[in-house]
């Protein structure tokens, strides 16, 4: 209890050197976001022409074009989240150095935040799946031998 209370009352100032590492961090980040909308961008045209190509090419057994273009098209959204958090992230920080205002910082780092936490959520969902996969498998394969 008293950890809790003594940490409200905590002020935290930025040194010079951490200013220039976040200052530094917000320029990679904006980077990263830009290569990241380029990928969405590239990602949504090649679903569209994949689509069309694969249905021009579609056998009995190959994956439906229209299905192909769903699964880019939808991958592609889920991806702009992070990416647009880490824009935002980037974005905030290099506006609140310039004008030296603490609640683009605050922003800033809120989005950095929502950023992690949709990736550690996918993160942790795309584990989840390929355990369910895996045992699947297993026991898939264990009931085949008998």
């Amino acid at each position: 209890m008293e950890e809790s209370s003594s940490f409200e009352n905590f002020e935290l100032h930025l040194s010079n050197q951490s200013k220039e590492f976040l200052r530094e961090t917000a320029k990679w980040a904006y980077l990263l976001a830009i290569v990241g909308f380029v990928f969405i961008g590239l990602m949504i045209v090649l679903g569209i022409f994949m689509g069309t190509m694969m249905s021009s090419l579609e056998t009995p057994a190959s994956i439906p074009g229209a299905l192909l273009s769903v699964f880019y098209i939808g991958i592609s959204l889920v991806y702009l989240f992070p990416v647009l958090y880490l824009y935002r992230f980037a974005s905030k920080m290099k506006k609140a150095f310039a004008e030296n205002n603490s609640e683009d910082l605050e922003e800033g780092f809120k989005n950095l935040k929502s950023h992690y936490k949709f990736i550690g959520v996918a993160t942790l969902l795309l584990v989840g799946i390929y355990g369910i996969l895996f045992l699947v498998g297993i026991f898939s394969a264990a009931t085949s031998v008998f």
